[in-house]
């Protein structure tokens, strides 16, 4: 059922967009920090909006077009989100998209499967789309199927990251799905990470197991020793704030990019040191309780 909806939807999309010539889609996709960039170069747009759609969930939406931040909308329906976004420009220009998705990856045991569909609703010259996989995790098949596919990707590594890239031609109408299963061996580093966190997590309750309803200042310094550089730096200015910010606003105060800044709050909600909650279109990055003096 749900296939027939979408494959309805986008005959309709086709009819409207055909209109609009895409010259090349370039999109990003950086599993270590949920990160989505695209780089849409538009030979023609016939509208006064530039509208993209996509199946996963948008968080932090940023458009610009020659460097200027463009005016846009997030419209969710039951097959897909749609960004929309006013424009003045019609010819000829390079938009650049960016946003974070928390669901970009799904869970299966042991290994981890990222899948992203693409429908061409509009005539589109060339698409490739790069996958940047966590640091030292490595592709793994499951279930008998292969780790990649399609099949016909470009595999490279820097020596810490895995990268595949898909390149294609595509036709007006019709649709293209990528899928990487893949697995982490980080082992060292992120299970002393993992187990420092248990420890943590644990004094914590056995403090409040005993009624100690406040740990001294003097007990969370090695909680402190425990993070990273750039966590501390989040942390301390949360504390400076009241404890609690949103994501977009430490992104501008700190010397870090958006991507740097979002994998150092997830890593500090793996720890369960800050906690992270949808507000508008950004996060509200907040630090627990029993962290806070």
């Amino acid at each position: 059922m749900r296939k027939l909806f979408v494959a309805v939807v986008l005959t309709l999309l086709v009819s409207s967009a055909t209109a609009t010539t895409i010259g090349t889609e370039a999109v990003s996709v950086d599993l270590e920090s949920s990160e989505v960039n695209i780089e849409l170069h538009v030979e023609e747009l016939t509208s006064s909006r530039l509208t993209y759609f996509t199946y996963n969930e948008i968080e932090d939406l940023s458009v610009t077009v020659d460097g200027k931040e463009l005016d846009c909308q997030v419209y969710s329906s039951e097959s897909n989100n749609q960004i929309s976004c006013e424009t003045s420009v019609k010819n000829n220009f390079t938009a650049h998209i960016s946003y974070s998705s928390p669901d970009l990856v799904r869970y299966n045991g042991n290994t981890r499967e990222f899948s992203l569909e693409e429908n061409f609703i509009r005539p589109t010259r060339n698409y490739t789309l790069t996958v940047l996989l966590p640091r030292g995790d490595i592709l793994a098949p499951s279930d008998g199927n292969a780790s990649v596919q399609p099949s016909n990707a470009e595999i490279s590594t820097d020596g810490q990251r895995i990268s595949v890239k898909w390149s294609e031609n595509p036709e007006l109408g019709t649709s293209s799905d990528h899928k990487i299963t893949y697995q982490g061996t980080q082992g060292g580093n992120r299970i002393l990470e993992f187990l420092g966190a248990l420890v943590v997590i644990s004094l914590i309750l056995l403090a409040g197991y005993f009624g100690i309803r406040k740990l001294r200042e003097e007990d969370l310094d090695s909680v402190y020793e425990k993070l990273e550089d750039d966590e501390r730096e989040v942390i301390e200015l949360l504390r400076d704030n009241e404890g609690s910010m949103l994501q977009k606003d430490l992104v501008s105060q700190m010397d870090y990019s958006k991507a740097k800044i979002s994998g150092t709050v997830s890593s500090l909600v793996e720890k369960e040191v800050v906690r992270k909650e949808k507000e508008g279109r950004s996060n509200r990055v907040s630090i627990r309780k029993n962290y806070r003096f």
